[in-house]
């Protein structure tokens, strides 16, 4: 999964996502402001991973604090809140590793472990089997930073069940 974001002078603006299913990227749905068609469009796993895979905290006032792009990204792509869904455990949250320079959640939703990384489309790359990626995964990611596009993947993948114990001791 890619998900893109233009720099402007205020910060991040969090505009389109680019769905990958099947090792194929599918059409790519701009965050147009609709968040109802905007979710109804995208894979149930993307949407999952954009609700789970973040830091972002909710302030008394309304106002959302963390990463600027993970804020941008809960605006545009979210409800109002920034709670996750009662039927999902946050198991094991892995914060932003600079070595790896990746981040990510692992979720229990009802009896399925799954796991969320992001990071940038070099690293996930790297992290992935090459037969999940899309063929195009470089071109299709060198289009969008030619076009000055801030570029983050998000990989997703289904682990055996473990207890929470277990999850928490296994490697980054």
């Amino acid at each position: 999964f890619d998900k893109t974001g233009t720099i402007t002078k205020s910060g991040m603006d969090f505009t389109a996502v680019q769905p990958a299913q099947g090792a194929s990227f599918q059409p790519r749905l701009a965050t147009d402001g609709d968040v109802a068609r905007l979710s109804n469009a995208m894979p149930e796993v993307l949407h999952r991973a954009v609700t789970v895979c973040h830091t972002v905290k909710k302030l008394q006032d309304g106002r959302l604090v963390g990463n600027e792009l993970e804020c941008a990204m809960v605006r545009r792509m979210t409800t109002p809140s920034v709670e996750r869904p009662g039927d999902e455990i946050l198991v094991r949250e892995l914060h932003f590793d600079h070595l790896s320079m990746t981040s990510g959640v692992v979720l229990r939703r009802q009896s399925v472990l799954e796991a969320f990384v992001k990071g940038s489309p070099a690293m996930i790359k790297s992290r992935c089997k090459a037969s999940s990626l899309p063929a195009d995964y470089d071109s299709v990611v060198m289009r969008y930073a030619k076009a000055n596009f801030y570029t983050i993947s998000i990989c997703h993948k289904t682990i055996p069940e473990l207890s929470d114990q277990e999850v928490n001791e296994l490697p980054r």
